[in-house]
């Protein structure tokens, strides 16, 4: 079975070392055939600095925006991924192990 192309989508604003827990545990799930998109919206670099060691993984996309909308910023994010599908998690949960995948 191939799985679909689909990006997670979390979109941040000045929520610094509390989205690690969101990328890590993103990045962890059993599907790997995913991009992570994160649009950031802070009014500071703790965000960036926090996401600094996974920015080598290549399924990252990390924008930052200097719009305070969330419905603009989540248009932002799905307009760049390019994926038939798209999940929009928040930024301060973990993702389930096969929360980038198909259903059951």
């Amino acid at each position: 079975m191939t799985h679909p192309d689909t990006t997670i989508l979390i979109c941040t604003s000045d929520r610094g070392v509390l989205i690690d827990m969101t990328v890590g545990s993103t990045f962890a799930c059993i599907y790997p055939e995913f991009k992570l998109v994160i649009v950031d919206q802070s009014s500071n670099i703790r965000t960036k600095q926090t996401i600094a060691p996974f920015r080598s993984d290549p399924r990252l996309r990390y924008i930052h925006s200097y719009t305070y909308h969330l419905s603009t910023v989540l248009n932002t994010g799905i307009t760049v991924s390019n994926t038939d599908v798209v999940i929009i998690t928040d930024d301060d949960c973990a993702v389930p192990p096969r929360g980038a995948g198909p259903g059951p």
